[in-house]
């Protein structure tokens, strides 16, 4: 069994997978403004993003999902999809 694992700006989701051999999983996006972190989840305020953004002199990051951003017992045999 191999799973595909993205983040959250991944255009795939897993209706789009309909195998025996391989699941995805997409973890959320992380954005780094100044100094705080922003998920890419149901929870996210984007207002309150843009805004943060908005005010911060420095240019916003992202971060890579990290093996441990995957449920547990599917961080054997990962393809990760680094965009």
């Amino acid at each position: 069994m191999w799973s595909i694992v993205s983040d959250s700006s991944c255009d795939l989701r897993a209706a789009d997978f309909d195998s025996p051999t391989v699941r995805f999983e997409s973890v959320p996006l992380r954005i780094h403004v100044g100094g705080r972190d922003f998920v890419d989840n149901d929870q996210l305020r984007v207002p309150e993003m843009l805004t943060a953004m908005a005010s911060e002199k420095s240019a916003a990051s992202t971060s890579c999902p990290s093996p441990q951003g995957v449920s547990a017992g599917r961080q054997d045999n990962l393809l990760y999809n680094l965009r």
